[in-house]
């Protein structure tokens, strides 16, 4: 895909967000996931990893009133609550979500299934842009 391309899909992502001043006036990122990756339990002693399709979310890394969130784009409700600017969540049920100053973020978080006692661990990655 030309970089071109990819440059026109961010856009179509943020610019919703800039047309919504309460977003728009607090310091507020927008966070794309490129690439995931999966780790699993196949019984007591056999492990696998593997590369995995992104989730469709985009994530939005804001400071409302004083507080930074994470939410989904598109979503008013709040995703992540943040102990801090680049960390968010603190439980892998719910997930925890990083920043970085460096432009990118990963999103980790688990999967369990109680019938098969099966955890998928699973993380995102990808840059985040300011608004």
């Amino acid at each position: 895909m030309p970089k071109n391309s990819i440059c026109w899909s961010y856009l179509a992502w943020i610019m919703p967000l800039i047309a919504v001043p309460s977003l728009a006036s607090a310091d507020t990122f927008v966070c794309i996931p490129e690439a995931a990756a999966t780790v699993s339990n196949q019984g007591p002693r056999e492990f696998k990893g593997s590369e995995a399709l992104v989730t469709d979310d985009k994530y939005v890394h804001t400071n409302e009133s004083g507080t930074w969130v994470v939410k989904i784009l598109g979503e008013d409700d709040v995703y992540l609550e943040c102990e801090s600017k680049g960390r968010c969540g603190n439980d892998l049920a719910f997930g925890i979500f990083e920043r970085t100053g460096a432009g990118w973020f990963q999103y980790v978080f688990a999967l369990y299934n109680p019938d098969t006692l099966q955890t998928i661990v699973m993380v995102e990655k990808g840059p985040c842009s300011k608004l």
